[in-house]
């Protein structure tokens, strides 16, 4: 997955700087490594469930102040290059995207074509089941729950 994710991403860019050479991140890109994914999607993941702000770019601020700081973001990555990767990394490309729009999780189906058959064959279920409350169909607005968890368990 992480090399899957790596090679689109510099795939993407070399595609982004032929067609626009004039676009900044594309124009600064240099190939992005498996240790630069890893912490960029470390910091990300950090940004959604750790340290909450309310735009990206203050993630990376300078403004001193104990309530405005968050200095580990800034010793890892600067703000350009963390916006660039963030340009750059997706799944699937954007051409094959608009053929393949079949279900909600059309942009992250190669993640789960890929995850899904490891957890079936590393993970046996045991005699008690647990089932979320995500799992059980209700009337709620969010279908993306019922899709996912009716395809998968339908498969298996």
């Amino acid at each position: 997955m992480w090399v899957r994710l790596r090679d689109m991403a510099n795939l993407r860019a070399a595609q982004v700087k032929a067609s626009k050479p004039k676009d900044f991140y594309a124009s600064h890109w240099s190939d992005l490594s498996l240790a630069e994914l890893e912490a960029f999607v470390g910091c990300r993941l950090s940004m959604e469930y750790a340290v909450v702000k309310r735009r990206l770019e203050q993630y990376f601020s300078a403004k001193s102040g104990f309530l405005f700081q968050s200095p580990g973001y800034r010793t890892v990555f600067t703000r350009i290059a963390f916006l660039q990767y963030g340009s750059f990394c997706m799944f699937a490309m954007r051409s094959l995207l608009k053929q393949t729009k079949l279900t909600q999780l059309y942009k992250v189906r190669p993640v789960l074509n890929s995850i899904v058959p490891k957890f079936q064959n590393n993970y046996s279920l045991q005699q008690d089941i647990s089932l979320d409350d995500g799992m059980i169909p209700s009337k709620n607005r969010l279908s993306i729950k019922h899709t996912f968890s009716l395809s998968q368990s339908s498969g298996a």
